[in-house]
């Protein structure tokens, strides 16, 4: 540990203790929180509650990988485990003076693993601890303070992968203050994460040192003022293939006003000061302005202002955006939604602008109709976008994809630098790494990424993207967007429950450039024609799609059944089935994906629970090759009294062409309570 973070956490500790003291010495002048007004003196270490059990827990797990090209590599573990678990109550002094909560749970391990791929053989043994433990200090003096320990195990289950061992460590201190006036909470914590997968091709390994603050002022009954700060220090690594160290200042302060009869309107100003070191450096300051005027109960309308500056990578970018929005209601059946705005992003150091104008209209209209509900939607979207040489490349960041089983998520620019590419989560905290949590395919106009089956993103995540653009000559695109949107649902008679539905929209590009053949615009038309039936517990869709596109079209056939029943407090049973079909034009791709998933728990006797999954996945991918994957879980508990008894039986298997994957897993456990 270096001086730095030796002084901030000694600086830390001085200030609790300060607050502290004070807080005790105000409690002991006011003979309030401590006493409760008694004449009572302070009581030793004071013990209310003691709750022991004793645990054992076995587990034996197995994984085989098959490379194309290289033999099978096993690995292997045996894993037993006894538990003392101790859960208490206490408080030392007063209740009020300290409070303590503390389960605890003790262990001894002994574990027997090899790893052909590491040719790792181990046989070992050692003490084993998991806890929460809580210390509420001068619970009802004027700066109470939680004082906590906490470290967690936990095994996560990954979709046709082998499981992972999970460890989270914790411990730290929060203090709240200035009750009467802005109540302000401070934290200080050290944070540690550790996964660990069996064949250690892609471990996790976080370390955090947190200092954050939190205020709310309202220094009027129309104003609320909101403080957030946090200071991180955090080094992380995921196997060899990277590690990062930095430190993060994240500072938020929001203030809103409401005003106007009956509050109707308000004011919202919200500003971000956001800097981070490391190999991923970067710093923002943003200023968001909000106004929302709310005319009449149906009248209502926003303006929004924003400015934001952003340093990546030692490069400026600066973008300005002002729009306005006016939202009418007529009646119950119709509102109507019109907005206009512009945007400018600069970037200096490239001497690049980017101007955009915006306006938008939009319809939506409800209508009650014989048998049912007729719902019909229209919008029509006008941009047009005008940009400045661009000589040299320049960084794009934060860009929001969504994955989705089947399809790729498609990036559609051209220039884009393959090797720039990097993806996250929505936080940014979290690297995905190319091979093995997606793939990346590159085209002149394009990106495509798909997600690997078995990695870190699931089906339906939501990442961001950030990329690298190459030079480009001064263009101007005018784009011009109408969608159209109906549904009709039957809500009475013999087809109670069904409901057809279409979506179609059409966008059209038009450039001026000096010279065009070094842009491909990206005129598209989507149709989508569905119907869904959904009696009961039971749901029937079926959809076919079609996109017209310049730059990737394709069309999508889904059929989809779901079945969802409640059996009882405890007991339920899911099933779902889809076939999907995927044509893409272009490149004579087809995709065929059937997924089979399938769940359910029940009450087997008193005192008896079972739970039971089903995983299926059959995809057959004419270029990018063959995929299928299986997996099942079993789950039983039981309950007698102060015992319980359970086990767990875990099977997946994912087959490519380039690799095959199994994984087995069986735990069992016994515990009593005293």
């Amino acid at each position: 540990m270096d001086a730095s973070r030796s002084q901030q956490r000694l600086l830390a500790g001085a200030v609790m203790c300060l607050v502290l003291r004070a807080g005790y010495a105000q409690s002991i002048e006011d003979e309030g929180p401590i006493v409760l007004g008694q004449k009572e003196g302070l009581k030793g270490f004071r013990l209310e509650r003691v709750d022991v059990a004793l645990r054992f827990d076995g587990r034996w797990r197995e994984e085989k990988i098959r490379q194309s090209g290289e033999p099978t590599r096993k690995n292997t573990e045996d894993q037993y485990e006894e538990w003392v678990d101790i859960s208490t109550r206490s408080y030392i002094g007063h209740r009020n003076l300290c409070d303590l909560t503390a389960d605890l749970s003790l262990g001894w391990q002994n574990i027997e693993a090899t790893n052909e791929l590491t040719g790792l053989d181990q046989s070992d043994s050692g003490t084993l601890s998991t806890y929460n433990i809580s210390a509420l200090l001068l619970g009802e003096s004027k700066a109470p303070t939680t004082v906590y320990a906490n470290q967690s195990r936990t095994l996560f289950d990954r979709e046709f992968s082998g499981s992972y061992d999970s460890t989270l460590s914790e411990y730290g201190a929060i203090v709240t203050t200035f009750m009467d006036t802005a109540p302000t909470t401070f934290q200080l914590f050290h944070r540690e994460q550790d996964d660990d997968e069996q064949f250690g091709l892609a471990d996790y390994h976080l370390t955090q040192d947190t200092l954050s603050v939190h205020s709310d002022w309202s220094p009027t009954e129309r104003q609320n003022l909101l403080i957030d700060y946090a200071l991180d220090r955090v080094d992380e690594s995921r196997g060899s293939i990277y590690t990062n160290s930095y430190d993060r200042h994240d500072a938020t302060i929001t203030h809103t006003l409401r005003f106007g009869p009956e509050d109707r309107h308000s004011l919202r100003s919200s500003l971000r000061i956001y800097d981070q070191s490391g190999d991923y450096a970067q710093s923002t300051y943003r200023l968001d302005e909000i106004l929302r005027l709310r005319h009449t109960d149906r009248f209502e309308t926003r303006y929004d202002l924003t400015g934001e500056q952003r340093t990546t990578g030692g490069r400026d970018q600066n973008r300005y955006r002002l729009s306005g929005l006016a939202r009418h209601k007529l009646f119950d059946s119709l509102v109507t939604t019109f907005s206009l705005g512009a945007s400018q992003t600069t970037m200096p150091d490239e001497n690049f602008t980017s101007d955009e104008y915006f306006t938008t209209l939009n319809f939506d209209y409800v209508k009650r109709v014989p048998y049912g509900q007729f719902n019909a939607g229209l919008g029509l979207n006008l941009d047009n976008i005008k940009n400045s040489d661009r000589g040299d490349t320049i960084p794009f960041r934060d860009e929001r994809v969504t994955f989705n089983d089947p399809l790729p998520v498609i990036i559609a620019r051209r220039n884009i630098v393959p090797e720039s590419v990097l993806v996250t989560n929505l936080a940014g905290t979290y690297v995905y790494v190319e091979g093995l949590d997606y793939t990346l395919s590159a085209f002149p106009d394009r990106i495509e990424l798909r997600r690997v089956v078995g990695g870190a993103i699931a089906d339906g995540q939501t990442v961001l993207v950030d990329f690298d653009l190459g030079p480009e000559p001064a263009n101007s695109i005018d784009s011009f967007t109408h969608t159209i949107v109906l549904r009709y649902t039957i809500q009475e008679g013999r087809l109670r429950g069904l409901s057809t539905y279409l979506t179609y929209s059409d966008v059209s590009q038009e450039l001026d450039a000096v010279d065009p053949s070094l842009f491909t615009l990206n005129d598209q038309t989507r149709l989508l024609l569905g119907t869904e039936l959904r009696r009961g517990p039971v749901t029937l869709t079926a959809e076919h799609e079609d996109v017209s596109s310049d730059i990737s079209p394709y069309t999508l056939l889904r059929l989809q059944a779901r079945y969802d029943q409640r059996l009882g407090a405890r007991s339920w049973v899911s099933l779902e089935a889809t076939h999907e079909e995927v044509d893409y034009g272009q490149t004579d791709r087809s995709v065929e994906l059937n997924r089979l998933t399938g769940e359910i728990g029940r009450m087997l006797a008193p005192g008896l629970h079972g739970r039971l999954r089903l995983r299926y996945r059959d995809e057959s991918d004419n270029i990018g090759g063959d995929t299928r994957g299986f997996e099942e879980l079993a789950e039983l508990k039981y309950t007698r009294g102060q015992t319980d008894l359970y086990a767990t039986v875990r099977y997946s298997q994912l087959e490519s062409d380039a690799t095959d994957t199994q994984s087995q897993l069986f735990s069992f456990g016994l515990r009593r309570a005293f």
